[in-house]
């Protein structure tokens, strides 16, 4: 074979390599260039609902759905590969403008959930409470009112007790006015430390 015939050969060799080096690269780009672009697939404010126990191609498909993401196996192989797949937190999310794939993961991430302001008076019933909570949309009133009941809290109290209403001299929700003796009163050790702190560049109490 004559020289001349090997340099056409050569160099159309030479150009399917470096096509088939840029194809990866241009998708690499293209992709990160459709990762910070800022999508918005809906009108006005959208909420999120993220339940518990949620896995992360299911929360990405939803927010997919509701318009907060553009691509969710693009936004899975970033929250892997760029991120080292962190757990994302179940909650209440509020997306108004729109945002990059980056931005909406770091908020799922951080668990930045709508914020609910809710006050309880003095002397509502565990029922009244529960139904306080259930009406500001902060879930059901039964599961509300059957966590208020558990008596996880005062397990160290009273062992056998089936619910937070126990019958103490020190539930004042039962019995009005002040408990027949000190509640939370501090032990020696927290005395003695509060009368000489250590010292330490840092503030306590």
């Amino acid at each position: 074979m004559s020289p001349r015939r090997k340099k056409p050969r050569f160099a159309l060799g030479l150009g399917l390599l470096l096509l088939l080096a840029a194809v990866p690269a241009g998708a690499a780009l293209w992709s990160w260039w459709r990762l910070n672009q800022p999508y918005r697939g809906f009108a006005g404010e959208k909420t999120v609902a993220v339940a518990t126990g949620m896995g992360a191609a299911e929360i990405l498909a939803l927010l997919e759905r509701e318009g907060v993401l553009a691509d969710a196996r693009l936004a899975r192989a970033y929250l892997v590969f760029g991120l080292g797949d962190p757990p994302m937190q179940a909650g209440e999310y509020l997306f108004a403008e729109a945002a990059t794939t980056p931005a909406v993961l770091r908020k799922l991430i951080k668990g930045d959930v709508v914020s609910v302001r809710l006050t309880l008076i003095e002397g509502l019933t565990l029922e009244e409470s529960a139904r306080a909570v259930a009406e500001r949309g902060l879930g059901r009133y039964d599961e509300i009112a059957a966590a208020m009941r558990d008596p996880a809290p005062i397990a160290d109290l009273d062992p056998e007790a089936g619910d937070l209403e126990m019958d103490s001299p020190y539930n004042t929700y039962r019995h009005a006015g002040l408990p027949p003796g000190p509640i939370c009163s501090p032990g020696l050790a927290s005395l003695l430390a509060a009368a000489r702190p250590a010292d330490v560049p840092y503030l306590y109490f």
